[in-house]
């Protein structure tokens, strides 16, 4: 595939569908992330999978620096 193309057909999602997906789906996808190359090879990433409302407002209150807590809003 040619840079160009890549460029000019890649996404950023902004807004997302509010609705359960998978779990086989989210195992997919986190063993292709865990695969991919890290930077320095530091291997700091952190995968959370929240299933139900509650925790998630818990998780953004407690786990999430302030900064992003703001942002996740």
């Amino acid at each position: 595939m040619e840079l160009d193309t890549i460029i000019n057909t890649r996404r950023s999602i902004r807004k997302y569908k509010n609705q359960p997906i998978e779990i086989e789906k989210v195992k997919k996808i986190i063993k292709a992330a865990v695969e991919a190359e890290s930077w320095k090879n530091s291997q700091t990433a952190r995968y959370h999978i929240i299933t139900s409302n509650e925790l998630l407002i818990e998780f953004k209150k407690t786990c999430l620096p302030e900064f992003n807590q703001e942002n996740c809003k």
